[in-house]
């Protein structure tokens, strides 16, 4: 029975609760919010070209020995810092040594016979003045004395060139720099033009790429291009294009251009990128990154819809999401593709408090004409 008489009661409720109107709930207030609105237009925006590239040293250095001998000691490691003057390689110097002693031997014995010549010379002088010494012995002593001259002119040289060697047989480092490789290893035979380490200078790194045939000629030494480096956070990075190779390679039919690089911490040589240059303008839609906002997975912007015949937005409007479709991004804005029409005003703040079908009321009218 208590069973019954608790259903009795439930049933008398919901009857007597469908006799009744609900309280109507009032419309929420519009926000107040002082945020930056513009309205969309075409704008002229540079039309860029974007190719991928690599930073690189542009001081590259091979070392290699000026003489032949066997490698005694490589004092230095793969990704070693070195500075100016810092030793590199040592070479056996025992062939130097040994062209040194007989550069020094040549060299006393050129003195000799010159010296010896210019005795011969002295002494036919006085007698020749006396008419007894006959014109051809005294030209076999002139020219004695001048090929001998000669001789030991070329005995000094032969022994500079010995002793220059010496300096080669311990290789410094020219510049500040890194090991980037190591070609030879201790015993290994030493030649002229065989390299033993390769080196590069970290003072300015350049950023290497290739550029088509059909974009090479809108792009000149001077110009400022964009880089982005997929292994540094932030911003984009502005360059100065330094070098244009005019010579294209047969096969890819692309062009060499070097960028310069500001010096950044972090960037390092071999490190992937973009760069865009600017080839011309172009008419687009543009839209502060500011702007772009994303809601359930989509990319879009808030564009307000203002009642009928209120162009100021005082009076509220609704904030509807709606999705758009984007182009290239750059420090002006970024570009939008489809979505957007001229004339339509649009937040350029996003406000996580707004959801789409929000009544909105702008206070900061000025910013509807920045």
């Amino acid at each position: 029975m208590k069973r019954y008489a608790s259903i009795a009661l439930i049933m008398a409720l919901i009857v007597a609760g469908c006799g009744e109107d609900p309280a109507p709930y009032d419309a929420p207030e519009p926000f107040s919010l002082s945020m930056p609105v513009k309205i969309v237009a075409v704008e002229d925006v540079p039309s860029l070209y974007t190719v991928p590239g690599k930073v690189r040293s542009d001081e590259r250095l091979a070392i290699s020995s000026r003489i032949t001998g066997f490698i005694q000691a490589i004092p230095v490691e793969e990704g070693q810092q070195i500075s100016r003057g810092e030793a590199l390689v040592s070479i056996d110097a025992d062939e130097v040594e040994g062209a040194i002693a007989r550069a020094k031997a040549s060299l006393q014995a050129a003195q000799a016979a010159h010296g010896d010549a210019e005795e011969d010379v002295t002494r036919l002088a006085g007698l020749r003045k006396k008419g007894f010494v006959a014109n051809e012995t005294w030209r076999k002593a002139t020219v004695r004395r001048d090929v001998t001259a000669a001789s030991l002119q070329e005995a000094k040289a032969a022994l500079n060139t010995a002793l220059a060697g010496r300096r080669y047989a311990n290789i410094t480092s020219p510049i500040d720099g890194v090991i980037v490789a190591r070609h030879q290893r201790v015993g290994d035979m030493a030649a002229p033009g065989m390299p033993i380490l390769t080196i590069e200078s970290r003072q300015q790194l350049v950023f290497r790429t290739a550029v088509s045939e059909d974009q090479i000629q809108h792009i000149s030494k001077g110009d400022v291009a964009r880089l982005q480096i997929d292994a540094l956070e932030g911003d984009a990075l502005e360059g100065v294009v330094m070098r244009v190779v005019t010579s294209g390679d047969a096969v890819t039919h692309r062009y060499d251009v070097d960028i310069a690089l500001p010096d950044v911490p972090g960037l390092l040589a071999g490190m992937f990128g973009r760069v865009s240059f600017v080839i011309g303008a172009e008419q687009a839609t543009l839209v502060p990154q500011s702007a772009i906002v994303e809601r359930g997975g989509l990319q879009g912007v808030f564009v307000l819809d203002a009642p009928q015949g209120d162009t100021s937005l005082s009076e509220g409007s609704q904030a509807r999401f709606r999705w758009v479709r984007l182009g290239a991004a750059g420090p002006e804005g970024v570009i939008v593709t489809a979505g957007l029409e001229p004339g339509e005003v649009i937040l350029t703040e996003e406000d996580h408090r707004i959801r789409d079908g929000d009544m909105v009321r702008v206070v900061l009218k000025a910013a509807l004409y920045d």
